[in-house]
């Protein structure tokens, strides 16, 4: 998921559509990373110009319990503050799967590999001191 190819998307920001790509998302946004170019959302850029953003937490949600995905990998950086956490926890329904804990900075950005397999639900929060605004790009999921 390159997030270059949002139905209508404004030229600078605007939310993620809640359906987009077959999942279910709440609480990014995305925007328009050469508008940033001294943050991390500019770093975070693997390719087009659009990259998702959120701030504090994000949740990708299967459309149907039955359906089950896999979080391969993704690239992330914190936006403004360096040695911000990042918490992604893998869920199965409400069991928790995989949890993992990565320290991002502005630059560079972390291109982190997961293969976790059978997931319905990712949920990641951010924490630290500063902004806890993180960019995410090029994020693998397979069906």
């Amino acid at each position: 998921v390159t997030f270059d190819d949002i139905p209508n998307a404004d030229m600078f920001q605007g939310p993620i559509p809640s359906n987009y790509v077959g999942l279910n998302w709440a609480s990014p946004l995305y925007l328009n990373t050469s508008v940033y170019p001294n943050s991390g959302y500019y770093y975070v850029c693997g390719s087009g110009v659009y990259a998702i953003w959120f701030d504090t937490t994000l949740t990708i949600k299967t459309l149907s319990e039955t359906n089950t995905i896999s979080l391969n990998s993704c690239r992330m950086a914190a936006a403004w503050s360096n040695s911000t956490n990042l918490t992604i926890t893998g869920y199965y329904s409400d069991t928790e799967l995989y949890t993992i804990t990565v320290l991002l900075n502005t630059y560079p950005a972390v291109s982190q590999i997961f293969n976790w397999p059978g997931l319905t639900k990712i949920f990641m929060q951010s924490s630290g001191s500063g902004s806890l605004h993180i960019g995410l790009d090029n994020l693998c999921i397979t069906f």
